[in-house]
């Protein structure tokens, strides 16, 4: 539902817009989106990784935005680096009475600008950050209205959740990394891949996450489709609204296992070329063949190594905490990030581009999916270190577990290569029909009659 919890004069806002960018003539088309989060929300489940999954929730979030906006020819960017407590402040959550307590506490997490296509809206290289923050006060300082519910009664204080929220967080008073956009202007082709099977509406407003797969087979052409809408050449939105300044940092290792056609085994979709080379020098634990496939061409998916359909569904499902619909499916796979690269580009907030990313892949798998007749799945448990030696990135954790100077060694190699990290996993297949979830008419099911007019 919307509340309305400040209203904003025309001329505020447009100060606001023309502080980030002086030379726009029309600052009354722009729109912004802020994105926070309640992390509390996720700590009930996810314990000390709770910050990953709410990262992940903003990058599906960013996606759908991004998807929706394309849907009416406007387009979309990340206001990249911009100072969290500015957010908060334009939000109205660094208020007194927006905060239940500190562990309930809303976060402000990204800002996204919409405009239409063909404006000359342009972000700035570097804030102002004394006027930006001198516009913020005067516009957005006081005048919230509404209180937040409380989720808990009782809270447990998670201080390393606390503390990568804290290092991952930029704020005005902290350097800023100067930012070159390089704005994206792409033709509307959600979804654009060789074949359409359901328009998109049909598809945003079926798109389901699978309870269970059949363990039925799927077509190499199917897998090359879902393949197809996650890499940005082929298919822009909503990958474009991540690349206007920074390419692409997250590339696919896929277990395939249940694909017709296609050698069961360990393959890698190399969603940026310029992370080839140092893919290479990372995966060192196994002799990977780096073979371009040729029937999954133009496609740029390297198989890796061959292991049979059995044992490569056991692994996945190993990966994924034991969990049995991992190896139901037809393929898994994690998405690894360079937090090298992105710490270089980004400073701390690296840590939570990567993960909207990620989170972004995750919801057009989700509507690919959907459009194929197939189903995915996100893995809420996965193993990290199991992953991650699997993948080639780092040794066996077993044997680490076995020898404190084993540990020692990896951790002085792992500061000498790109650091890639398994960030986020996901399976897809043949879906069990869930009843739970009937066909149904969006208006007429999903809302009251005397609330359709308001449609």
């Amino acid at each position: 539902s919307l509340e309305l919890r400040k209203q904003i004069k025309e001329e505020e806002f447009d100060l606001f817009v023309k502080t980030l960018d002086p030379t726009i003539k029309n600052p009354s088309e722009v729109i912004f989106v802020a994105f926070a989060s309640v992390v509390w929300r996720e700590v009930w489940k996810y314990g000390e990784r709770a910050y990953k999954y709410a990262l992940l929730d903003i990058g599906h979030a960013i996606g759908s935005i991004r998807i929706s906006a394309a849907r009416i020819g406007l387009d979309a960017q990340i206001v990249t680096n911009f100072p969290r407590d500015f957010l908060e402040a334009i939000i109205g959550v660094n208020q007194p009475f927006g905060v239940v307590n500190d562990i309930e506490k809303q976060h402000g997490m990204v800002l996204l600008a919409l405009y239409p296509q063909g404006s000359d809206f342009q972000l700035p290289e570097k804030y102002n950050i004394p006027k930006l923050g001198d516009v913020i006060q005067r516009v957005f300082g006081s005048n919230f209205v509404g209180y937040p519910n409380r989720i808990s009664k009782t809270h447990v204080d998670w201080e390393i959740v606390r503390s990568v929220i804290d290092a991952s967080r930029v704020l005005s008073t902290d350097p800023i990394p100067s930012i070159i956009y390089s704005p994206i202007r792409l033709e509307n082709n959600f979804l654009s891949t060789p074949t359409k099977i359901l328009d998109s509406e049909t598809i945003i407003r079926t798109r389901r996450s699978a309870v269970d797969f059949i363990g039925a087979p799927i077509t190499i052409e199917q897998f090359k489709q879902v393949m197809w809408a996650v890499v940005p050449h082929f298919s822009p939105i909503p990958h474009d609204v991540f690349f206007s300044v920074i390419p692409p940092l997250v590339n696919l290792f896929v277990n395939v296992y249940n694909v017709t056609n296609l050698q069961a085994g360990l393959y890698v979709l190399v969603r940026n070329p310029e992370l080839l080379s140092s893919l290479h020098q990372s995966c060192t634990n196994f002799a990977f063949e780096w073979t371009l496939v040729a029937s999954l061409s133009p496609l740029p998916i390297y198989f890796l190594r061959p292991i049979a359909d059995t044992e490569m569904s056991k692994i996945s499902c190993h990966m994924s905490c034991d969990q049995n619909i991992a190896k139901q499916g037809a393929f898994s796979f994690g998405m690894v990030g360079d937090l090298q690269s992105a710490f270089s580009k980004l400073g701390p907030s690296g840590y939570e581009h990567l993960h909207f990313e990620s989170g972004n892949i995750a919801h057009i798998v989700y509507l690919q999916c959907t459009a194929l007749g197939l189903g995915g799945t996100g893995m809420g448990c996965y193993t990290d270190d199991i992953a991650e030696h699997f993948f080639g990135f780092s040794p066996d954790p077993h044997e680490l577990e076995q020898s404190e100077q084993k540990r020692d060694e990896n951790l002085a190699q792992q500061m000498q290569k790109p650091t890639f990290r398994s960030l986020y996993h996901m399976a897809v297949g043949v879906p069990f029909k869930d009843d739970r979830y009937p066909g149904f008419n969006y208006e007429e099911d999903l809302f009251d009659k005397d609330l359709r007019e308001y449609l």
